[in-house]
């Protein structure tokens, strides 16, 4: 039985009594922090665990004192509870060294660091896991930062060393792999702050991190101004570091932009339900609603209405609280966004910007955005349908979107390596069906049409078909809902809009649903009933 007060080597080698037994059943190793209850353990087990740590600490290992580090800002505090000590080498030269352990908490290896700023391993760094590792548990939340310093800093500044941090072993160069090889450890935490450098090569390792840990855990922190955090501990704002903890955003791959991000560019959570209306109600009777799982496809004839339709379907859902992504690719997202809060404001886009001043436009902004986001995915660069879908998926799973539309099918088509267009739409229609079904999501989607037989086409008044669609046969097979939209065979340019349900999986309710005038003031449109509508199918 082991005596009260007794003291022994410290297991993580720098002291040879800092190991200490007391009246309560308590192991604490007044160097590095770790305490034990022999309750808990056992005595034999401690026993163990402290010869195994002492058998376990390579002989080469150098020797050092915790001591501040005042040109760094970081206390004496600090560097013994990290194990960041002074001392010298094999050849009398004083150096830095920072203590790594292994993941049961044995010194394996050290980073050493000399006054020219060049350093060396001693020991097994292969061994090593993530500097600091060994003070944590798991909990809500652990930063990681790319290099030793920078994780004592963060420590001793966020939190005063209550909450976990840890650092790369080898900076931005080994953050991919550190990530990699420590992956249990981190999955421990609700959430994993990326707080590297402010640099190239820092932003690049925080990107590549991110995407490898699980969709919604990573986020990202950013030192605007400071290269690193202790550049900020130096320059007495060390404020920044907890705030950009806090503030870190959730990792975002590259193409996806929530609405407030484009905010400047004009000028300037939720429930989700199975089945939600149509802004019309014609088409709404007939199709019983959106349902989530349904791919619906909309089509007709150029310049009749179809990016006005989705775009007000589109805020129609957003208004009702549901979270909305847009793929838009066609037009940049600024216009799309234009568009959206001209249907809101009922005014034409062409007129937004004239009828309304920039703090106008941003009030506009905030009716429609300010406690419920939207998603744009900006498509320049790439519109391959690999990335697209895997844009869509991250909105999905991260971002919590339960309804995409899609504008249009021909160019997301346009970039597989085939000329066969049935092919390609085959190919297309095949994945997005897919992608529907896997994550629950509703999508509508615009397609193009052939050009029907004879001399009429469909914006002089030829009606919709199934089988005048851009290969017609898939999208028959694998859309739940289609929805045509015709103009007036006799008043071809009247703004007079005819929806026609065209496959109706639901149901199986097909044929008109209704009518829609485009109001070219209000640029909205909007359903015709009553007499009016009486009057329009006459003429129709």
């Amino acid at each position: 039985m082991a005596k009260a007060n007794q003291h022994l080597p410290c297991p993580c080698g720098t002291s040879s009594d800092a190991f200490s037994y007391d009246k309560n059943g308590w192991w604490k190793c007044f160097s590095c922090g770790q305490n034990f209850n022999e309750e808990q353990l056992g005595e034999g087990a401690i026993k163990a665990k402290v010869s195994s740590k002492n058998k376990a600490k390579p002989k080469d290992l150098l020797k050092g004192e915790a001591e501040a580090v005042k040109s760094r800002g970081l206390t004496e505090f600090s560097c013994k509870k990290f194990q960041y000590l002074k001392g010298q080498d094999d050849n009398g030269r004083w150096c830095q060294i920072a203590v790594y352990t292994d993941e049961f908490g044995n010194p394996v290896a050290q980073k050493v660091r000399y006054a020219d700023k060049t350093f060396r391993w001693v020991g097994n760094p292969s061994k090593a896991v993530l500097y600091g590792q060994n003070l944590w548990e798991g909990g809500k939340r652990v930063v990681v930062c790319e290099g030793e310093i920078d994780t004592v800093t963060v420590s001793q500044t966020y939190g005063s060393h209550r909450w976990a941090v840890v650092g790369l072993k080898d900076g931005a160069a080994s953050a991919v792999n550190d990530i990699k090889n420590n992956y249990e450890f981190l999955l421990k935490f609700d959430e994993i702050v990326l707080l590297f450098d402010n640099d190239e090569a820092g932003r690049t390792a925080a990107k590549k991190c991110a995407e490898i840990l699980p969709v919604g855990k990573a986020k990202v922190g950013q030192l605007t101004g400071f290269k690193d955090p202790n550049e900020a501990l130096i320059q007495g704002t060390a404020g920044i570091i907890s705030t950009s903890i806090f503030e870190a955003k959730s990792y975002r791959p590259d193409g996806i932009v929530a609405s407030a991000d484009l905010r400047a560019a004009i000028g300037l959570e939720e429930t989700a339900t199975a089945s939600i209306s149509y802004p019309w109600r014609g088409l709404t009777d007939m199709t019983k609603g959106l349902q989530l799982g349904q791919l619906v496809t909309i089509a007709s004839g150029s310049g009749i209405g179809k990016t006005t339709l989705v775009s007000q379907m589109a805020l129609h859902l957003h208004k009702l609280g549901e979270r909305v992504g847009m793929v838009m690719l066609e037009e940049h997202n600024n216009f799309t966004l234009k568009r959206l809060l001209s249907i809101h404001a009922e005014v034409n886009p062409t007129k937004f910007n004239e009828k309304y001043e920039t703090e106008e436009r941003l009030k506009i902004f905030d009716e429609v955005f300010a406690d419920k986001p939207m998603y744009f995915y900006d498509h320049f660069g790439s519109s391959d349908i690999e990335t697209i879908l895997a844009r869509i998926r991250y909105m999905a799973k991260a971002l919590d979107v339960k309804w995409v539309f899609l504008d249009h099918l021909s160019i997301l088509v346009s970039g597989l390596a085939t000329t066969d267009e049935r092919k390609l739409v085959d190919i297309a229609l095949t994945a997005l069906r897919t992608l529907v079904a896997e994550l629950n999501i509703g999508m509508v989607c615009v397609t193009h049409l052939r050009r029907p037989t004879g001399d009429i086409g469909h914006e002089g008044g030829a009606k919709v078909s199934l089988n005048q669609l851009r290969s017609s046969h898939s999208i028959a097979q694998l859309s739940d809902m289609v929805i045509g939209m015709n103009v007036l065979k006799d008043e071809p340019n009247s703004d007079i809009r005819e929806l026609v349900l065209l496959k109706n999986r639901y149901t199986g309710q097909t044929g008109d649903c209704g009518f829609l005038g485009y109001d070219r003031e209000r640029g909205i449109l909007k359903e015709i009933a009553g007499n009016d509508l009486f009057k329009v199918q006459e003429a129709y």
